[in-house]
């Protein structure tokens, strides 16, 4: 879309939704390396997407399908990897059952 800031916007509409960290959390930053070690073993997670924010930014999400755990991550031009959000209860080449009880 020419013209529009999509980092922003990608930015505004995570603050939007709110954070799955507490709000004390702030991101965790460091070298892409060292995220992608610990998501790997300590997590089971492995790279399901990669995205390109007008080409500042590179935006990762990690997932396990054992655990259902899934992180995002965004590494920006000068190489610094941060956790932006992380959950669970991930599905995987499917959409979510609805709760039950939920009409739908």
């Amino acid at each position: 879309m020419p013209g529009v800031d999509l980092a922003g916007l990608a930015l505004s509409a995570a603050l939007a939704t709110g954070p799955v960290m507490a709000q004390s959390d702030a991101p965790r930053c460091g070298p892409r390396a060292a995220a992608a070690e610990t998501l790997a073993t300590r997590y089971g997670e492995a790279v399901r997407f990669v995205g390109i924010i007008n080409a500042a930014a590179v935006v990762e999400v990690w997932a396990s399908d054992a655990s259902g755990t899934w992180t995002l991550l965004v590494t920006n031009a000068a190489g610094e990897t941060c956790v932006i959000f992380t959950g669970g209860s991930a599905t995987f080449g499917a959409a979510p059952k609805e709760p039950a009880g939920s009409g739908g």
